[in-house]
């Protein structure tokens, strides 16, 4: 397909599914904010943001003769980041409803997969979910380990980023998330926003490390 026609498609589907995710946003009351009044406004910026980064990846794909699958997968988890990212910042939370959803859409994707090549989708779901589990679970010590480092929520997207990202850009995509992690905690604490025992929402920096790695990677052309 030509580079045009990919950073539509990208572009498109960015709009529509960060723009759904805003929606429900919008829409959300939470223990934390239960007045609807008292609520922060809305992120307007994150469709225009969402649809750049799509058009801009879509171009760069277009090089690469992905398959349009895998195109999808990747944009349906980068667009659903923002907003998971801006709840992280204001409640503190990553919401499991939230996450269910996520995996929900994934399966009309499984399923175009499958019907592609169905050896194919098995190894790679295969694949996909052992390193979820592992990533799962090492999280899931490395929390036990140190309360207060990182949260269960953060620990189940994690989890779940191999399924969209294949297992080779998740593992890119985390190692980006915990650089953007520690760039933040020290910036806060430099310009004593923070100190060194107070907790920082996660997922703001899981959303940059993980659209900065996505580009990297696709720069580099080794998708």
């Amino acid at each position: 397909m030509s580079a045009v026609l990919v950073s539509s498609m990208t572009g498109a589907i960015a709009l529509v599914g960060s723009s759904g995710w805003l929606a429900h946003l919008r829409r959300r009351v939470s223990p934390e904010l239960p007045d609807r009044t008292e609520r922060p406004a809305s992120a307007w910026w994150i469709p225009a943001v969402s649809t750049v980064v799509g058009v801009i990846l879509g171009a760069l794909w277009s090089q690469l003769d992905l398959q349009p699958v895998y195109q999808v997968r990747v944009i349906v988890l980068l667009a659903a980041l923002p907003v998971l990212a801006v709840i992280d910042h204001r409640e503190r939370i990553v919401p499991n409803r939230a996450l269910l959803v996520l995996l929900a859409l994934r399966v009309p994707l499984w399923i175009w997969e499958a019907a592609i090549d169905l050896d194919l989708f098995v190894a790679t779901l295969r694949s996909e979910v052992i390193v979820g589990g592992i990533i799962l679970g090492f999280f899931s010590l490395l929390r036990v380990l140190h309360r207060g480092g990182i949260g269960m929520g953060d620990v189940k997207l994690f989890a779940i980023m191999p399924l969209f990202l294949g297992t080779q850009m998740a593992l890119s995509a985390i190692l980006g998330s915990l650089v953007a992690s520690f760039c933040f905690a020290v910036w806060a604490m430099v310009t004593k926003r923070k100190g060194r025992k107070d907790s920082f929402p996660m997922v703001p920096a899981i959303a940059l490390g993980t659209v900065g790695a996505v580009l990297l990677v696709s720069i580099r052309g080794v998708l």
